[in-house]
């Protein structure tokens, strides 16, 4: 088996976690500027051996897509013309949340720690996609 990647997209900045070549621990592996993504992620798709990656795939609050997920959706039409493997969606919703939340129990500031909340985040939503798999 090989690693997975999983981006926690957003307009700005995304966040990237990897997992182990077992696929049953993830890491926070990377903050990058959204701009020119898809070309870092060829690049580390093939630096890792991944061989699927998972977008976090974003709900309204009444479970509906909206505008967010149009945006996941077409950078991962971007994506595809840049990797060949296979390109999955994992819910997202709540990651950023639980991520401040578990900073404040660490005692980091959310607000001075910004860059970690996306990692965490694509941690997360990485972590819940091993957990489907594995069982």
């Amino acid at each position: 088996m090989a690693k997975i990647l999983a981006i926690d997209w957003g307009e700005k900045k995304s966040g990237l976690a990897i997992s182990d070549k077992e696929a049953r621990f993830s890491f926070a592996y990377a903050l990058l500027p959204s701009v020119g993504l898809e070309k870092e992620i060829k690049k580390i798709v093939k630096l890792e051996e991944i061989s699927t990656v998972v977008l976090g795939r974003p709900r309204n609050m009444d479970g509906s897509l909206g505008s967010q997920a149009e945006k996941v959706f077409k950078f991962a039409e971007i994506l595809s013309k840049e990797v060949n493997i296979p390109i999955k969606y994992e819910d997202e919703t709540g990651t950023s949340s639980l991520v401040k939340s578990q900073m404040i129990k660490e005692g980091l500031h959310p607000e001075k720690n910004k860059d970690l909340i996306d990692k965490r985040a694509a941690q997360l939503i990485l972590e819940g996609y091993l957990n489907e798999q594995n069982n």
